[in-house]
């Protein structure tokens, strides 16, 4: 009887922690995700809001994403789309993007990095806000990436001093996100003596070089 106790102690020790979660989906932009059942959805908060949602605590842990019309790029073909992202969607899109806030502290900014089934960059940033209070201090982890006729930003945030006890939740959460399928997913072959396509021609920062894709 006594191996028999210590067995069954065991076996509910091993057992994995299971977690509910709750799957959502847009009917207008095509876009999914799902979150933790212990989060709950919110009221957005500006116009292009497509769903917010908070985590329970006192931190002001939330995650929202947006979606923002752009159809100026639909003319390129899909093998552009990662240096329309280096373009569009980089660092001078995450400094007009954090413009609204006060004291902005930008820790890192990357491109190459993936949204669903969009190129994407992801920024992480400080700065003060007045939502969901006044002069809030936050930390946020945001991603931006088009596809298709829209940019969709994912943007997790937290009070400054929680946010590293909150990071893995956002990026798990993150991993989640997918959109309605708009591009073949398998690149074709190309034969490079017809490719007579558009080109994109990016310049340097310094306006001295360019880069041709």
């Amino acid at each position: 009887m006594k191996y028999t106790v210590l067995f069954i102690v065991a076996l509910l020790i091993s057992l994995p922690a299971r977690a509910d979660y709750f799957v959502w989906e847009d009917a207008e932009t095509g876009v999914s995700f799902s979150y933790p059942d212990s989060w709950r959805q919110v009221s957005n908060y500006t116009p292009d809001d497509v769903v917010t949602i908070m985590a329970p605590g006192d931190d002001a842990a939330m995650c929202r994403i947006r979606a923002r019309e752009d159809r100026r790029w639909l003319v390129y073909p899909q093998r552009f789309r990662a240096a329309i992202q280096r373009e569009a969607y980089s660092e001078e899109f995450w400094n007009n993007y954090l413009a609204s806030y006060d004291d902005i502290l930008i820790y890192s900014m990357t491109d190459g990095a993936g949204l669903g089934e969009a190129f994407a960059s992801i920024v992480t940033a400080s700065y003060v806000t007045n939502y969901p209070m006044k002069n809030l201090y936050k930390t946020s982890f945001a991603a931006a990436g088009l596809y298709g006729e829209n940019v969709f930003i994912f943007d997790c945030s937290s009070k400054s001093e929680a946010f590293n006890s909150y990071l893995p939740a956002f990026k798990s959460i993150m991993r989640t996100v997918s959109f309605n399928q708009v591009y073949h997913e398998l690149v074709e072959g190309e034969n490079n003596d017809m490719d007579t396509g558009p080109i994109i021609i990016i310049r340097d920062p310094t306006n001295r070089y360019t880069h041709r894709y």
